[in-house]
């Protein structure tokens, strides 16, 4: 009898502890190595002086992510592109542009061949929040080119992007434990010649000892002034964006994650010597991202 009655508290402890959720933790080691692959839509609408003008940018982009070194709480990476593919379609200004870092020889494509194999080291603490950065500026020096197409490429490998991407690759707190419905959030704000301020509520939506699936909804503002082509311009932009996720219960980074979203605002253009009066000009800027790490 006492037999029955220590097995049926047993089962009814074990099931406890079931339903109590489960703890992940991050599970590295020197050497692991992962292929992470990005793809970005972008649609840009603008209204100059009751025109309206449409921007398609495609960004498709390829990486080998290496784990080089590990100490008490923080992860160096080793970040080379394998491959990177950019289209831009802006039918009123008559842009068609392709490049292609596995395409032929030409302005373009060399400029983007060129970041192959660079080398980017990226030292992270397990929070993803970046401790320092190592090739970055050279990596961002030979992409410049790119930028006389018009294509804004930098805004996805520059240092603010780079932090988003980490940020994200360690998606949870190591170590708590998680139940189905938990949320949880995390602000930002970030202070320059733009100020962006980025605000995430995060949903656990599928929680097993093999699966860790969240849902985030997101607000974005970004203000501030800026000098283009000789230019001063003010922005103001405010968004919203959903997505959806998957963690690696195996390694406790991203395995998948897309998000789709939509800012609007304007940008006033000051009056200069070509512009006798300043010029607002609406925007509405469309994104959807999608990351896998394998």
């Amino acid at each position: 009898m006492k037999k029955i009655i220590f097995l049926a508290v047993l089962t009814l402890v074990s099931s406890f502890y079931a339903l109590a959720g489960n703890k992940y933790q991050l599970k590295l080691k020197k050497g692991d190595s992962f292929v992470m692959t990005t793809k970005i839509e972008q649609k840009i609408t603008q209204n100059v002086m009751g025109m309206e003008i449409t921007i398609d940018l495609n960004v498709n982009a390829e990486m080998d992510l290496v784990v080089s070194e590990l100490s008490k709480g923080e992860v160096l990476f080793s970040q080379v592109y394998k491959s990177l593919m950019v289209t831009m379609k802006a039918p009123m200004q008559g842009v068609d542009i392709s490049m292609d870092s596995n395409g032929e020889s030409n302005e373009y494509n060399n400029a983007i061949k060129s970041v192959l194999g660079k080398e980017v080291r990226v030292k992270v603490d397990v929070e993803g929040n970046v401790l320092s950065l190592e090739g970055l500026d050279q990596f961002l020096s030979d992409l410049r080119i790119v930028e006389d197409s018009g294509a804004d490429l930098l805004q996805f490998f520059d240092e603010e992007g780079l932090q988003k991407n980490f940020k994200a690759l360690f998606p949870i707190t190591y170590g708590k434990n998680y139940e189905q419905g938990d949320t949880w959030s995390l602000e930002n704000v970030k202070e320059g010649e733009m100020r962006v301020e980025s605000n995430t509520d995060y949903l656990a939506s599928t929680v097993s000892k093999n699966k860790f699936e969240y849902t985030s909804q997101s607000s974005r503002y970004v203000s501030g002034d800026q000098q283009q082509q000789g230019m001063e311009m003010s922005i103001n932009m405010n968004g919203k964006f959903s997505g959806k996720a998957e963690m690696n219960t195996k390694t406790g980074l991203l395995k998948s994650y897309s998000q789709t979203g939509m800012m609007t605002g304007n940008t006033v253009i000051e009056a200069n010597e070509q512009m006798p009066m300043d010029m607002d000009i609406p925007m509405t800027i469309e994104m959807t991202t999608v990351t896998s790490l394998k």
